[in-house]
């Protein structure tokens, strides 16, 4: 693994869920990261609860000075079927959660496109890491609407074979809203894909979860590790695994320049059929065109980088 420490700016695009919330507390704490705002979708839970769960996350790293914008309550073309049995109301066997002192900022469509505009001499990425309705609404109105980003990081589709929780071909994030995806993949942006198979792989040993909160050292690792234990709970009864498979963590430390050694390089097409709604195709295709896929994440460097910047978040005010 290797890690950039080059200034980078971001807009995290979520739909938390806890392990968006692990993956904002990450970008939150990473030096030379700046998280300019975060933009909520409807996904894992409805758009209001998501936005209210995001407005706590940022209560809890003490950073309610990242604006939270509202974005898309529903897929283009589709209707809403969240996936709240995993994540609920992110309150169950966890830590209280403390009330945000600060209110939604606004609707996220316009922010966000100005944000993609914006000139910068920092380079911009964009890490969507829940179902891609906003993006597509953006570069559905304009094709260009993401020029001025270096790259989308994504959380979402299955290049293999690894059965999900909503299907035995699909990821959850682009079978929420299969043709967001489609949209999104094939608008020739840099897109950094981590899929539901290398995150999958990507899973963190049970055994290492019990001393989270005291290598954080502060409040805010009872909550890292309580997020944890209850990903991994359901990961174990509903799939038996040993560990726990972080999956938009990794897609956000991609963005904040934590990469395997190796990328693989695909061009990519969605399927949005009935049958399938979101499996990615890969065919090789020349190096520096496609689709970027992430391979060989490493677990125990993923919660090292975890713990490391949940140090560095000031944490609730007492």
């Amino acid at each position: 693994m290797t890690q950039a420490t080059e200034p980078v700016r971001v807009v995290v695009d979520c739909d938390p869920g806890r392990d968006d919330a692990l993956a904002i507390l990450a970008l939150l704490g990473t030096p030379h990261v700046q998280v300019d705002f975060i933009t909520t979708v409807a996904g894992n839970v409805s758009l209001e609860r998501g936005t209210a769960n995001a407005l706590r996350v940022l209560a809890v790293a003490g950073r309610e000075d990242v604006p939270v914008y509202a974005g898309a309550s529903e897929p283009l073309n589709r209707v809403l079927v969240p996936g709240s049995a995993l994540h609920g109301d992110m309150a169950d066997g966890d830590p209280p959660l403390p009330e945000p002192s600060q209110a939604v900022a606004g609707s996220a469509h316009a922010p966000l496109r100005d944000w993609c505009r914006e000139p910068s001499d920092v380079p911009k990425r964009l890490v969507a890491i829940g179902p891609l309705t906003n993006v597509a609404r953006l570069l559905s109105e304009d094709g260009g609407a993401l020029a001025g980003i270096e790259s989308l990081y994504v959380m979402g589709g299955t290049v293999g074979r690894i059965p999900t929780r909503v299907s035995p071909t699909a990821e959850f994030n682009f079978h929420s809203d299969p043709e967001a995806a489609d949209i999104v993949v094939r608008s020739g942006v840099d897109v950094r894909l981590y899929d539901y198979d290398v995150t999958t792989s990507c899973q963190i040993p049970v055994d290492a979860l019990a001393g989270v909160a005291d290598a954080v050292g502060s409040p805010v690792g009872a909550y890292v590790e309580g997020w944890l234990r209850h990903l991994w709970e359901y990961a174990n009864k509903v799939y038996g695994r040993a560990g726990v498979a972080v999956h938009d963590l990794y897609a956000a430390l991609g963005a904040a320049g934590v990469q395997p050694e190796r990328w693989e390089w695909h061009a990519m097409s969605v399927d949005c059929s009935d049958e399938h709604q979101g499996t990615i195709h890969a065919t090789p295709s020349e190096p520096g065109h496609g689709v970027a896929v992430a391979r060989g994440l490493d677990p125990e460097a993923m919660l090292g980088y975890l713990v490391e910047a949940a140090r560095n978040v000031p944490g609730q005010a007492s």
